[in-house]
């Protein structure tokens, strides 16, 4: 991406869904990002606790909705909310095994307003 004129300097944002969340919570401890600038992880399973949150090099944001099972592991594990500039969603809404009606536009929705606010618009060439 930065090699390329048409694509240098544009905003670049990790976004995991489900097993997909623990990769880029591993990602998010490198140092030679780039241009990622934030990553925002769906319903994933990921130990979060207060050492591996200090070594993420960019704002993050983690959002699970509610799963039907009692005995579901729970989405991040090892804490109920993030250090700034990290920010963690807890949606009332079922979201697993079979999503409740307006889930997906309710972390839609949470998702654009964090990218307003941490992803700045690329500046026209």
């Amino acid at each position: 991406l930065e090699r390329n004129g048409s694509t240098r300097g544009l905003p670049v944002v990790l976004v995991g869904v489900h097993d997909a969340a623990a990769v880029c919570a591993e990602a998010m401890q490198r140092v030679d990002l780039g241009a990622v600038r934030s990553c925002v992880w769906l319903d994933g399973h990921v130990d979060v606790d207060a050492e591996r949150v200090a070594s993420w090099r960019r704002p993050t944001l983690c959002l699970a909705g509610r799963h039907g099972s009692g005995n579901a592991v729970q989405p991040w594990r090892g804490t109920r909310r993030l250090p700034a500039p990290h920010r963690m969603v807890k949606l009332p809404q079922r979201s697993l095994p079979a999503p409740a009606a307006g889930v997906h536009e309710a972390m839609a929705c949470e998702m654009l307003a964090w990218l307003r606010r941490m992803v700045p618009e690329p500046v026209p060439a």
